[in-house]
């Protein structure tokens, strides 16, 4: 059976001062005879269109350009996903009308303060990521719950020009706090929930050279 959705999506643009900018969008999409799965073994899974679902939100970003050279990044989703009907598989069992939608997150935000100073080609930024809780299993069993978690990454990066030539330098840490976290969900499935990484780091060097 063909899965079949509408999309409905307003939204807007405005500068609200000189230095800041606004992007707001408000979202409704209703499907019916989605995918979802129904069935698994080891790591194959079963697919079946039988879900009639509803997806409802909002989005707004805001990015300000501060003094002295900072600049702040804020993006923020509200999501309301659930099914319209009730159907029973033999991987989740019986999934009801209202249940949400297992693997989406209710509430997601990304926070970045920036700063940059142009004469040396140096930049770094911090950064605040936040993921709401999430159901495993489209029956929302409360065994099979991600709790929400928040990350803070750091990153840097100086640039220079020697003739013709440019060169970048750069060191990035994720997950600053090392916390433990779920980062993606098998939905409906036995092996529910995979870990995220741990503390790590990244550095590295680029050149490039321009012919002219």
């Amino acid at each position: 059976v063909p899965s079949k959705s509408k999309n409905y999506e307003i939204g807007l643009k405005a500068f609200v001062t000189s230095n800041t900018r606004v992007n707001l969008a408000i979202f409704k999409v209703d499907t019916k005879n989605e995918i979802v799965t129904v069935g698994n073994s080891g790591s194959i899974n079963v697919y079946n269109s039988i879900a009639n679902t509803e997806r409802k939100g909002i989005e707004i970003s805001i990015d300000s350009r501060l003094p002295y050279n900072f600049n702040f990044y804020e993006a923020y989703t509200y999501l309301d996903a659930e099914f319209k009907n009730s159907f029973d598989t033999p991987s989740s069992g019986r999934t009801n009308i209202g249940n949400r939608i297992a693997g989406t997150y209710r509430n997601t935000s990304y926070t970045e303060l920036s700063w940059k100073y142009p004469e040396y080609g140096f930049q770094a930024a911090v950064e605040n990521i936040y993921y709401g809780d999430t159901n495993g299993y489209d029956s929302n069993n409360s065994t099979y719950k991600a709790e929400a978690y928040t990350l803070v990454n750091l990153r840097a990066s100086i640039r220079q020009g020697v003739g013709n030539w440019k060169f970048s330098e750069f060191a990035r840490i994720e997950n600053l706090g090392n916390k433990n976290y779920v980062s993606n969900v098998k939905v409906n499935s036995s092996d529910t929930f995979e870990p995220g990484n741990n503390r790590n780091y990244t550095v590295g060097v680029s050149a490039s050279y321009t012919f002219k």
